[in-house]
């Protein structure tokens, strides 16, 4: 039910670990469909911090994963991603699971 209204594409650039000097390792670019609001909400994110996210992203359903980035998949998603929208990087302030009926699909808000 969700497929219709995602008429956006974002870009997912997902987090995958450190080397063993702690420095990133190359990071993936994931296309996804999404639906894109631009809306203020007061949140609390992940460091029980609030914060004020500009901007809400609806796509399909992934995986959130906590560790085990070096072997992630693509329909992951965790809070170590970023996601690019209108070409401005944004970090990921909360993700949330939703479900339309039967189908599921996740809600992010970005800072």
């Amino acid at each position: 039910m969700i497929g219709p209204y995602l008429i956006s594409t974002v870009t997912l650039r997902q987090y995958k670990g450190a080397d063993q000097y702690g420095e990133p390792n190359a990071t993936t670019d994931v296309a996804v469909k999404a639906r894109v609001l631009y809306k203020e909400k007061a949140l609390q994110g992940v460091g029980q911090a609030f914060v004020v996210s500009a901007v809400q992203v609806l796509m399909r359903d992934r995986e959130i994963i906590t560790d085990g980035f070096a072997t992630r998949d693509a329909d992951t998603i965790s809070y170590m991603d970023v996601v690019v929208v209108d070409g401005v990087v944004r970090q990921i302030a909360q993700i949330g699971k939703q479900a339309d009926f039967s189908i599921r699909y996740m809600e992010v808000y970005l800072k």
